[in-house]
């Protein structure tokens, strides 16, 4: 599965590149909060995952950076998310400023998104059964 990510990355014209986060709630039973960035203007909620099971990922706006390696150190990340309707005022409070919880970045190809993203649940793009790359 990953052959075909890797694959699309060195394709002459690859699809647009979507990024998702996840937020997984370790104090609820592993739960986990799915969102996006709408880097590439998509505002509307995002459909991902193999099968009818597909996750939701929310519009919220993030500045996120941090991710890159260096020979020093590990990579420590950072997200700046819009509070403007207090969802993570909320949360924040309620789940203690998510210190210590593990936050996800799926980066994977409109191609691979589930076809409940498009007209008629069908992906013209490609196959939506394709994995992220990390």
């Amino acid at each position: 599965m990953k052959q075909s990510i890797h694959k699309e990355i060195f394709e002459l014209e690859p699809s647009t590149m979507i990024i998702l986060y996840e937020i997984v709630l370790k104090d609820s039973g592993g739960a986990k909060y799915y969102f996006h960035a709408g880097e590439n203007g998509y505002s509307n909620t995002i459909y991902y995952g193999g099968g009818t099971g597909a996750n939701s990922y929310h519009y919220i706006p993030i500045q996120a950076n941090g991710f890159d390696y260096s020979d020093d150190s590990l990579p420590r990340p950072s997200l700046t998310i819009d509070n403007t309707d207090g969802f993570f005022s909320l949360k924040t409070r309620f789940f203690k400023d998510f210190i210590g919880y593990e936050v996800r970045r799926l980066r994977t190809f409109l191609k691979f998104l589930h076809g409940k993203n498009f007209p008629n649940d069908v992906n013209p793009y490609g196959s939506p059964t394709e994995d992220s790359f990390p």
